[in-house]
């Protein structure tokens, strides 16, 4: 018998057909017994408040969930702070990727207990997913569906002169309802196994606040973002009766093992005057399979945003020099230089597109000059064999075509980040760093949830 979807058949890769039998039929699979993509309702009335997440919760007793095909509609509107109406041609808009930006972060618990990273930096994470895993004409044509626009920036500061100012503010124009649609860019969706029944799976969407993801040139008006209605959609499986019959007595056996990758987000602080940036012990523990560094301009952070600072311009803050030292050594051997004036910074942009795997003939739509405006990153491929397939074919999450097949054995590491910039920081930044790992959540016959760091 052949691989299942469920897993329990032969091994899959001795069970491929090769291509000289050319005289069996090919075997279907009947696993599934049925399937409907269903919408589930928020747990609680939604309350338009910062305190008060939106909650969904996913439990079954006899289907499988496969979280990959979450996606979230909504609709909302955005009103001035007094509850008032927006007046037609009112010189406010929204950031890009809209939708994702409503929320600072997106817990998962399963079964009550936390699996997902608890940096409140969701935005900025979906933001790089779309900037540097797609490609130009995915991000033109259907990434408009998530209230992407390609726009670039000369500064961080709000332009209202722009067309993609203009096209933003129309969807929002009057308080008008906007409709929304979107899957969220969470690590945890990244499973490629089944999630099982008489397990609780919750998702709590954290808002932002309206200032970070709003846009005006007047940083003194204020305003309001009220969520009408939002739904979670997702597929979920019966399996036949042998298959479904079979997995309840393992089920009632064995513990689950989930091989999921995932992102964590950290941020150190620089203050202004610096040259050396240094980040020591940036990473302790296990090495992290990919590594990108973001500059950020404080007023850029949900804890601090206003309406006048765009949270999505990259810049490169002059840097000057860029390198990792892990376990003492140096990485790469000779430090990445960066000089836009001279025009010595194609080494560093080459470095860039091969540590996301966008090599060849492939494109994210990423111009050297634009590189160092306003779609700046320092990306490391950690893994030794350079084994990442091209990004954005899979996912920003640094997935490889194993797919979890075999995960990627993590040394321990002590990492630090050096950066020097070729003028004193004018004023303090954050710098933002993401880190990459293979994990495996184990979910015991108990109910009990561990994440298995060691792997």
């Amino acid at each position: 018998m052949t691989q299942g979807i469920f897993g329990v058949g032969e091994n899959f890769f001795e069970a491929q057909d090769s291509p000289f039998n050319l005289f069996s039929k090919p075997t279907f699979n009947n696993d599934y017994y049925s399937f409907n993509d269903y919408t589930f309702k928020p747990k609680n009335p939604i309350q338009n408040s910062e305190v008060n997440p939106i909650v969904f919760e996913i439990e079954d007793s006899r289907n499988y969930t496969l979280l990959s095909t979450i996606r979230v509609d909504g609709q909302i509107r955005v009103l001035h702070a007094d509850g008032t109406s927006l007046k037609a041609g009112e010189k406010v808009s929204t950031v890009n990727l809209f939708p994702h930006s409503l929320f600072q972060t997106i817990d998962i618990k399963i079964n009550q207990v936390p699996v997902s990273d608890h940096a409140r930096l969701y935005p900025h994470r979906a933001y790089a997913h779309a900037l540097y895993s797609f490609t130009h004409e995915t991000k033109k044509n259907t990434q408009l569906s998530e209230f992407y626009l390609e726009e670039e920036c000369e500064s961080e500061k709000t332009d209202d002169t722009t067309d993609q100012f203009a096209e933003k503010m129309k969807l929002i124009e009057g308080s008008r309802v906007c409709h929304i649609s979107f899957e969220p860019k969470i690590d945890t969706l990244t499973m490629m196994r089944y999630f099982p029944p008489g397990h609780t799976i919750s998702f709590e969407f954290i808002r932002s606040a309206p200032h970070f993801t709003l846009l005006s040139k007047d940083n003194t008006d204020s305003y309001k973002i009220e969520i009408v209605d939002l739904t979670l959609t997702c597929r979920q499986i019966l399996p036949n009766d042998a298959i479904e019959s079979k997995m309840k007595k393992l089920l009632s056996v064995k513990d689950i093992h989930l091989p999921v990758t995932r992102l964590v987000s950290r941020t150190r602080g620089l203050h202004a005057g610096l040259y050396d940036g240094t980040i020591y012990n940036a990473i302790c523990g296990k090495m992290p399979s990919h590594l990108m560094i973001f500059f950020l301009k404080n007023s850029q952070l949900p804890s601090s945003a206003n309406l006048s600072s765009n949270p999505f311009y990259f810049s490169h803050q002059s840097l000057a020099e860029a390198s990792l030292v892990i376990n003492g050594q140096t990485f790469p051997s000779k430090k990445i230089n960066f000089n836009p004036n001279s025009g010595d910074f194609f080494k560093a942009y080459k470095f860039f597109l091969q540590n996301i795997g966008c090599t060849g003939d492939l494109s994210v739509g990423i111009t050297p000059q634009r590189y160092m405006k306003d779609a700046f990153c320092l990306a490391f491929d950690l893994t030794p064999g350079k084994i990442m397939c091209h990004l954005f074919k899979v996912t920003f999450l640094f997935l490889d075509l194993c797919l979890n097949n075999h995960l990627h054995q993590q040394a321990d590491a002590n990492v630090d980040i050096r950066i020097r910039f070729s003028n004193p920081l004018p004023e303090p930044i954050t710098v933002l760093y993401i880190s990459t790992y293979d994990n495996i959540i184990t979910l015991s016959i108990d109910k009990n949830v561990t994440l298995d760091y060691t792997v």
